[in-house]
C-alpha cells in the first residue's frame, strides 16, 4: 500500500513495487547499506581490531553515501505513480531531488535529514513489502538445516540377547 506525502502543496505516493523493484540502482543501494550495516554490527560484536578498524570504515563510508542512498530509494518509490509509467511528473533522479529538497524544508525542526527521508523510504519498503519482493527477505534469512533421513529400522534383524 502507498504512503501520500505532500511536498510544495502537492500530492505524491510513495510505493516500493514492481517499478522500484525494477530500479537496479535502488536494489544495489539497500543491499549495499544492509550489508555495510550487517558488517559493522557484526565486527562491533567481538570482531578483531583489523576487523573493528574495517568497520569503522564501512560506517563512514556508509554514512558519507547516505544523501545518494536516500535521494535513490526516494525516487524508486515515487516511480510507480510519478515516474515515465506514472504521470510522469518525476521523470529522472534530477526531478525527485528537487521533490526531496523541498520535503526537507517543510519539515519540522530537525526532522527534515537525509537520514529521515531515508527512515521514511525504509519503513514504507517494509509496509509494501519491498523486500519479500526482491528476495531479499528470504537471503537475509538463516536457511533451515536439512533434517536427517530417517532410516526405517523394521527390516534389521533382532539380535539375540546374552544370558
Amino acid at each position: 500500500m502507498y504512503k501520500v506525502i505532500t511536498i510544495g502543496g502537492e500530492d505524491y505516493r510513495l510505493e516500493y513495487t514492481i517499478e522500484a523493484s525494477l530500479y537496479s540502482d535502488a536494489v544495489e543501494k539497500l543491499v549495499n547499506l544492509i550489508g555495510r550495516t550487517a558488517a559493522v554490527q557484526q565486527s562491533a560484536e567481538g570482531g578483531t581490531p583489523m576487523q573493528a578498524e574495517a568497520a569503522v570504515e564501512g560506517m563512514i563510508s556508509q554514512l558519507s553515501d547516505i544523501a545518494g542512498t536516500a535521494l535513490t530509494l526516494f525516487y524508486a518509490g515515487l516511480l510507480e505513480y510519478h515516474g515515465p509509467e506514472g504521470d510522469q511528473t518525476v521523470k529522472s533522479l534530477k526531478d525527485a531531488k528537487r521533490l526531496a529538497r523541498t520535503w526537507m524544508t517543510e519539515q519540522d525542526e530537525g526532522n527534515g535529514t537525509w537520514y529521515d527521508l531515508l527512515t521514511l523510504c525504509i519503513n514504507q519498503m517494509g509496509e509494501d513489502g519491498f523486500f519479500k519482493m526482491i528476495g531479499l527477505e528470504k537471503a537475509l534469512t538463516p536457511a533451515a538445516a536439512p533434517r536427517p533421513v530417517k532410516t526405517p529400522q523394521d527390516h534389521k534383524r533382532k539380535r539375540a540377547s546374552a544370558s
